[in-house]
């Protein structure tokens, strides 16, 4: 039979979880922002109707620089709970904070500039028989953001119950 422990001296497997996750998350939210940084201030490798969603990339500079501002306390959260620092809780409802909101200011960003956008667009292509322009409206990207919530909801639930907080409290760091 194996030895027993209080519960006290194991660490809660959600923070491990969410650790590891919070790292790669944020890992690839930095990449994104690269990436779209370097999209919105080069120029379109294939010119053509839908290269106009970069004639002002201030927008899209903006939606980059708020994916590196939530990706850092992310990055910063996610090592204080594998290291079972004090902090951690601290820090993932800092996180939490910060993704919830930017995710109500890219939806803002995306269904005041680049949804317009795509939509006019989408009325310059000759039309299809498979049009998606459900794609481009602003209900679509409320419940892409609302679906976009969940992992910092999830994050903030279960991170904050009682004997979780109270494993990190007892921590000495």
């Amino acid at each position: 039979m194996p030895p027993q422990y209080p519960a006290m001296m194991l660490k809660p497997a959600a923070a491990t979880v969410f650790g590891i996750l919070d790292i790669v998350i944020a890992s690839i939210g930095l990449l994104m922002g690269i990436a779209a940084v370097f999209q919105a201030t080069s120029r379109p490798l294939f010119p053509g109707p839908a290269s106009r969603i970069y004639d002002h990339p201030a927008p899209l500079l903006c939606s980059a620089a708020v994916r590196a501002a939530v990706a850092l306390p992310m990055i910063v959260a996610g090592i204080a709970l594998l290291k079972g620092r004090r902090n951690a809780i601290k820090w993932s409802n800092r996180y939490t904070l910060c993704s919830i909101i930017s995710k109500f200011i890219n939806t803002a960003i995306t269904i005041v500039y680049i949804g317009p956008k795509m939509q006019e667009i989408m009325e310059s292509l000759p039309s299809s028989p498979i049009r998606l322009s459900f794609l481009y409206s602003p209900a679509y990207y409320c419940i892409s953001g609302l679906v976009g919530m969940t992992y910092p909801v999830l994050c903030y639930v279960l991170l904050n119950r009682p004997q979780v907080k109270n494993w990190f409290a007892a921590q000495p760091v």
